[in-house]
C-alpha cells in the first residue's frame, strides 16, 4: 500500500519511560491519562469504510494509521508499517486487539517477552498493559480499540 501521508499533531502522552509518545495515553508521572476529546454523547460516528479511502497519518516514522469506523465505544483502524518501524513500549486506557493482514511484526512487553506474528494471527493487549512492536517487514494490521481513542479521530 503506497500512500502519501498527512502529518497531524498529536497529544502529549508519554511512553512507559516518560518520553513523548504520541500513541500512548499515560501521564509523565506514569499514571493513566483520562481520555480527552468529545464527550460520549457528542462523539462522532463513522459506520462504513473501505481500507484506503480514509486519510493516512504518519503517527511516528514509518507507521501510518487510517481510522476506519468508530463510535464512542469502539474504533477500528488500519496500520501500515514499513520494515524496521518501531512503536516504543507504551500503554493506553483502551483495550487493543488486532489482526495481521500481511507482513511480520515482533511484539514485546516490559519484561522482555517477545512474539513474532504473521498473516492470519491476532493479538490482544489489556487496558494499561505495556506493549510495543517492531515491523520485521512491510506489515498491514487491523486494530480495534475499546473504548475509542479520541486522538485517532480524523
Amino acid at each position: 500500500m503506497t500512500e502519501s501521508p498527512n502529518h497531524k499533531a498529536r497529544d502529549g502522552a508519554t511512553n512507559v519511560a516518560g518520553s513523548p509518545d504520541p500513541a500512548g495515553a499515560q501521564s509523565a508521572a506514569g499514571t493513566p491519562k483520562e481520555a480527552s476529546g468529545p464527550s460520549r454523547t457528542d462523539f462522532p460516528t463513522r459506520g462504513f469504510c473501505k481500507v484506503g479511502n480514509n486519510p493516512s497519518v504518519e503517527i511516528r516514522p514509518g507507521v501510518f494509521r487510517s481510522t476506519l469506523v468508530y463510535d464512542a465505544d469502539n474504533m477500528l483502524c488500519h496500520f501500515h508499517e514499513v520494515p524496521g518501524a518501531v512503536v516504543p513500549l507504551h500503554t493506553h486506557v483502551a483495550v487493543q486487539s488486532g489482526f495481521v493482514l500481511s507482513g511480520k511484526v515482533r511484539f514485546f512487553d516490559e519484561a522482555g517477552n517477545e512474539r513474532i506474528l504473521g498473516p492470519g494471527e491476532g493479538y490482544l493487549f489489556h487496558s494499561d498493559e505495556p506493549h510495543g512492536s517492531v515491523a520485521i517487514e512491510a506489515t498491514d494490521l487491523i486494530e480495534s480499540f475499546t473504548p475509542a481513542r479520541p486522538e485517532y479521530l480524523d
